[in-house]
């Protein structure tokens, strides 16, 4: 079974030396036949190939028809990718025309799309003059617009990929540090979560009337008895730095309490120095350590641990 994996174009080399079974399709794009010895790192987005084709929109549609039952509702979105002089202009259509075209051939077959409750969403990349289609079940998801600032795409992304269930977990109360402008913050209190957001720095007047309880001081000057759920830390500093920051907060984090850590990365180079050399700072209180270069993460790493 093969996969595309998708990932910063920056990270290209990172991918590979992480994936070495894989072939480069473009820029930050591999295709792989293996995922089971990797922790897959680098890769923002993951498809499996169910089939692949022609870039046309005739051959798109007959491929689809091969994958989906006629009965379903289903809608497409496609992505095209590649070299740089690989694009919509050279080959005179964009994904939309792509969509619209291959969906309309499916229609006249007796396909029935639905473009706000699909049963499966078909996602086609396009990656240089080849079609790779893959079946997903239920519709497509694309964050919110509505956020304060990267961060909080960041701690969605995490969420979504180290599989964390607040309900199950029993997350109930957060400390959010180097809170300011309050993205973090932000996105757990719209999951109902009760956050102390830690920071001198303003926070934005959105999180006025939520869960959220601003102190305005630095992590040095902090201290507190509260037991906490999960601990956030999207600081700007050296990453062993952040992570001794972690360690004089352990007892205000329950055992199985969730850490979610930014791991800055000065040196692009360096990412696995820096898992490392955070990891080693923290394993004798911390386990399960997972580490992941989310979509909105640019020169850093996001890491997940568990408090022993």
């Amino acid at each position: 079974m093969d996969y595309i994996l998708i990932g910063s174009k920056s990270l290209t080399k990172q991918m590979i030396k992480e994936h070495n079974n894989g072939n480069i399709l473009g820029d930050g794009i591999l295709r792989v036949n293996d995922l089971s010895n990797t922790n897959d790192i680098f890769s923002h987005e993951v498809y499996k190939i169910d089939i692949e084709t022609d870039i046309d929109y005739l051959s798109i549609a007959n491929a689809i028809k091969k994958i989906i039952e006629s009965s379903c509702f289903f809608k497409i979105k496609c992505f095209i990718r590649g070299s740089n002089n690989f694009n919509k202009n050279s080959i005179g259509y964009n994904s939309r025309d792509i969509e619209v075209n291959a969906g309309r051939i499916l229609e006249d077959n007796g396909f029935k799309v639905d473009l706000e409750k699909p049963s499966v969403t078909v996602i086609v990349n396009v990656i240089n003059n080849k079609s790779y289609i893959t079946k997903i079940f239920g519709n497509y998801l694309i964050h919110e617009k509505n956020h304060i600032n990267r961060a909080g795409f960041k701690l969605m992304e995490a969420f979504d990929y180290f599989k964390i269930d607040i309900e199950r977990l029993g997350i109930k109360k957060a400390l959010d540090i180097g809170a300011a402008p309050g993205g973090f913050s932000y996105e757990m209190a719209k999951k109902g979560i009760l956050v102390d957001a830690v920071d001198p720095g303003l926070l934005n007047n959105k999180l006025i009337d939520m869960h959220i309880n601003h102190i305005k001081k630095r992590i040095e000057d902090f201290s507190t008895n509260t037991i906490y759920d999960i601990i956030t830390n999207d600081m700007n500093i050296f990453p062993l730095e952040s992570a001794r920051i972690i360690l004089k907060l352990k007892e205000n984090l329950r055992k199985k309490g969730l850490v979610i850590m930014t791991i800055k990365c000065i040196n692009k180079r360096s990412y696995s120095y820096y898992m490392k050399q955070a990891q080693m700072e923290l394993k004798d209180s911390f386990e399960g350590f997972e580490f992941k270069h989310l979509p909105h993460n640019r020169a850093e790493l996001t890491m997940l641990c568990i408090k022993k």
